[in-house]
């Protein structure tokens, strides 16, 4: 399916109904909206792994833009700060209220500058794998522990990011889940510790994942699923 949002039709699945029956009554389960790493992925990345979350909360599937079978939209427009405002857009015109927002690797940073510039919009943010800004010799270290010098030379050709979402962390305002692998070379354990560090500790809650690279829920799917389950109901 796809949706207008102005200037962008955006492309979406959804696997779950909103409203269920619960005895004589209708009840609402939470929506869970999901956004993909990349840039250039899409959200099939996620299939058929949450799925089993489909009893618990509606599962909606989104395409950034400019990726997967979203409108290209043009250059100009493939950034952070857009595709932050394509995640509210996108909710306001499905009407989809306090929605748990997850985003895995750059799904993560895109839904960090959401919550940043809509703190009263998310019910819960998860952040799976990403970074609040990225440390290149951090990246290149790991990546030469996990592969040795050749691995660290190819992730060297990579470009040099300067985004730094930062300053705008404590504006978060809605409990937040942070899934953090100890062998991810991408967004290293400790970029993930400093984002949790960076967010109200009253409203963070940070699972580290011993055996996990980059995406925890590939490599613990069983373990990330629980939790995401657990806070989902909470």
């Amino acid at each position: 399916m796809r949706i207008n949002i102005g200037d962008c039709k955006l492309f979406f699945d959804v696997e779950g109904a909103k409203l269920r029956p619960d005895g004589p009554r209708m009840r609402e389960v939470p929506t869970l909206v999901l956004l993909h790493g990349g840039p250039g992925f899409d959200h099939s990345t996620y299939k058929p792994t949450f799925s089993p979350l489909a009893d618990v909360a509606q599962i909606v599937y989104l395409d950034h833009r400019g990726q997967g079978r979203t409108d290209r939209s043009t250059l100009e427009h493939w950034r952070l700060d857009q595709w932050a405002e394509d995640v509210k857009s996108f909710c306001d015109a499905l009407e989809i209220e306090k929605p748990i927002v997850l985003g895995n690797s750059f799904g993560g940073m895109v839904a960090m500058a959401y919550a940043a510039r809509h703190p009263d919009h998310p019910g819960k943010l998860v952040l799976s794998s990403t970074a609040g800004r990225m440390r290149l010799e951090r990246v290149l270290a790991a990546f030469e522990k996990l592969g040795g010098k050749q691995a660290r030379d190819v992730a060297n050709t990579g470009e040099q990011r300067t985004m730094d979402l930062f300053p705008e962390l404590h504006r978060l305002n809605c409990p937040t889940l942070i899934l953090a692998g100890d062998h991810d070379p991408v967004c290293t354990i400790e970029d993930m510790q400093e984002l949790a560090e960076a967010i109200a500790g009253n409203l963070v809650r940070f699972e580290r994942f011993a055996e996990a690279g980059h995406g925890v829920f590939r490599d613990s799917p069983e373990r990330a699923l629980k939790s995401l389950r657990e806070f989902i109901v909470q």
